[in-house]
């Protein structure tokens, strides 16, 4: 093929390009009637990337289409929105809930002027009152098509109304026995958990497990001097609360629910079952069915919605385990001592049991609710496992089984799919068992003589330098640095009292030759490792060794003696002054 022809086959190309980049332009801008779009033909309709240049194949090219447009439907906005609104809306809104504190202020006053004026019955004062509510919540779900945030106020005002009328015409009027009252703030709560399905609004659902919570301490404020069979009615009542709200809060998905409840049931039954210590074993088996109660809940909750506790909810239930652990603790100990940190302990591995199903089971494989998991296990652990339960000829080897276990399986790597926050409470939790036994036993070597913790004592040291001899660059990486500068300082303290508690019966001056020997021992591994950080922490044993060679041992050891010890201490002096000069020149 000659040049000419080549020539005029790209001018022919070029020109059926610009014809078909016309054609497409006038599809994408001209408007075209319902009729036009139907009968359009289907190369019309499809995208338009079949015909391009096969010089520009690599070039993408977006397609086009022609699509109907619909109307948009607006539904009111959700609860929790963060859309900011102009200054006159949050105007409004302040006026609204103000004009709802007036609404419940007019219950009251009715309440309080009839009892002032006596112009109305009891029967009539509290109709009006409840007419008032009723008439609140149905103006608040009429207004709620119209704006639904602003609207929200009226049915929560008109809840509290209905909780004060019966409140009052219990405690007034006694219109209404215990039970029957109870059944009516117990409807009154079902109401607000309705309300609660319409307007999506989170003040029901705090309104009403405060609500159905309170009402028997509101009903019956003197709870003190309760009886056994009203204690009784009280407790069952609180499960039953327990029970319910934990489906209603899977069912209405709202964690927020779930979060109140457990606060009200488990401190609420705390405090009755404090009054007397014959309700101690009843609100120890109440306080352990609200805490599986509400836990299982949360599992089944995530597992329904299949969204994970996210980090702040799981920490918000943090508080409430603490709680737990504490009253539940107290109440098993006062009953039976033996068994209450085998209990405790149970209950932490129903939660670490769950917290396994949840990973496993959901999509998520990394969990935000691990850290306090791990916190609260770890609590437990601590004191329950570590303080009660653990022999005390057992502790001193903790220190050990810890060394050991950072030598051939550092925490880091044991734990690597757990957040930071689980991580860091392992650690508290591990560093606080360890800093614990190690002060014990630098404790007992320099007062007591018992050979288990020497023993153990032995153990840790060689632990420890065996992991310094296996690991070059615990001092001297960035990352590791300050951690292996602490441990090696807490060597050398345990070396300074372990040859004190081995050789003190011989003499003062042979524990400041085993202090001086073993100065220069850590000087010349240094100098083999090029290490200089250790190499200079070794002074600190040797101006201990040396001061108390030269101002106590030679100044209280006879002639012979103080000679042959200042000799020996020079000797050490000047042998380790020669190696820390060597290695300040590696520089």
């Amino acid at each position: 093929m000659d040049i000419a022809n080549m020539e005029d086959r790209l001018n022919s190309i070029e020109k059926r390009l610009s014809q078909i980049e016309t054609s497409i332009s006038k599809l994408e801008f001209k408007p075209q009637t319902q009729s036009q779009a139907h009968a359009a033909p289907r190369s019309q309709v499809q995208p338009q990337a079949e015909v391009q240049n096969p010089a520009q194949k690599n070039t993408p090219v977006t397609p086009t289409y022609n699509i109907k447009s619909k109307p948009v439907n607006y539904s009111p906005r959700p609860s929790g929105s963060k859309k900011s609104e102009p200054a006159y809306f949050r105007e409004a809104n302040w006026l609204g809930v103000v004009a709802a504190i007036c609404f419940v202020l007019a219950g009251c006053f009715i309440i309080k002027l009839s009892l002032d004026s006596g112009w109305l019955t009891p029967e009539r004062q509290m109709g009006l009152a409840a007419l008032l509510g009723f008439s609140l919540i149905g103006m608040g779900l009429y207004l709620k098509k119209f704006d639904w945030g602003y609207s929200s106020l009226l049915p929560a005002a008109g809840i509290i109304v209905l909780f004060l009328t019966i409140y009052a015409g219990y405690g007034f009027y006694s219109l209404f026995n215990f039970n029957l009252s109870l059944i009516l703030t117990s409807a009154i709560s079902g109401a607000c958990i309705w309300l609660y399905t319409q307007i999506r609004h989170d003040i029901y659902a705090v309104v009403s497990a405060i609500g159905a919570y309170a009402s028997p301490l509101i009903l019956d404020a003197d709870i003190s001097p309760l009886a056994e069979s009203n204690f009784y009615l009280l407790s069952y009542y609180y499960i039953c609360c327990s029970l319910v709200y934990s489906v209603i809060s899977i069912s209405i998905q709202s964690r927020l629910l779930t979060l109140v409840a457990s606060y009200l049931a488990i401190v609420l039954t705390s405090i009755a079952g404090g009054v007397g210590t014959q309700y101690y074993a009843l609100s120890a088996s109440l306080l352990g069915l609200h805490f599986c109660i509400f836990a299982v809940g949360t599992f089944f909750h995530s597992k329904k919605t299949k969204l994970p506790l996210s980090e702040v909810e799981a920490w918000c239930f943090f508080p409430v385990l603490l709680i737990f652990y504490a009253v539940e603790y107290n109440f098993i100990y006062q009953i039976q001592p033996a068994i209450a940190p085998w209990v405790t302990l149970g209950f932490a591995g129903l939660l670490m049991g769950l917290y396994l199903l949840a990973k496993k089971w959901m999509v998520q494989k990394e969990l935000h609710s691990d850290g306090v998991v791990f916190a609260f296990i770890s609590i437990v652990a601590f004191h329950s496992g570590y303080l009660v339960l653990m022999p005390e000829s057992f502790r001193p080897w903790l220190l050990t089984l810890l060394l050991v276990g950072f030598l051939f399986y550092p925490l880091k790597k044991m734990t690597s799919t757990l957040s930071n926050n689980a991580l860091l409470a392992l650690q508290i939790c591990l560093g606080a068992v360890g800093i614990i036994e190690y002060f014990k036993i630098v404790s007992h070597l320099l007062n007591g003589s018992d050979l288990n913790v020497s023993l153990a004592a032995v153990a840790a040291f060689i632990t420890i330098w065996i992991m310094f001899a296996t690991n070059p660059k615990l001092i001297a990486s960035e990352s590791t640095k300050a951690l292996g500068v602490a441990l090696l300082t807490a060597t050398h303290i345990l070396a300074i009292a372990g040859f004190y508690n081995f050789v003190r019966e011989y003499g003062s001056l042979a524990v400041s030759m085993c202090w001086l020997l073993y100065a220069l021992a850590v000087i010349l591994f240094s100098y083999n490792r090029k290490d200089e950080i250790m190499a200079k922490s070794a002074l600190l044993v040797l101006g201990l060794a040396a001061g108390k060679a030269l101002l106590y041992d030679a100044a209280s050891a006879p002639t012979i003696i103080r000679i042959l010890c200042l000799l020996f201490t020079g000797v050490v002096l000047y042998s380790s002054g020669f190696f820390l000069k060597k290695i300040s020149e590696w520089k």
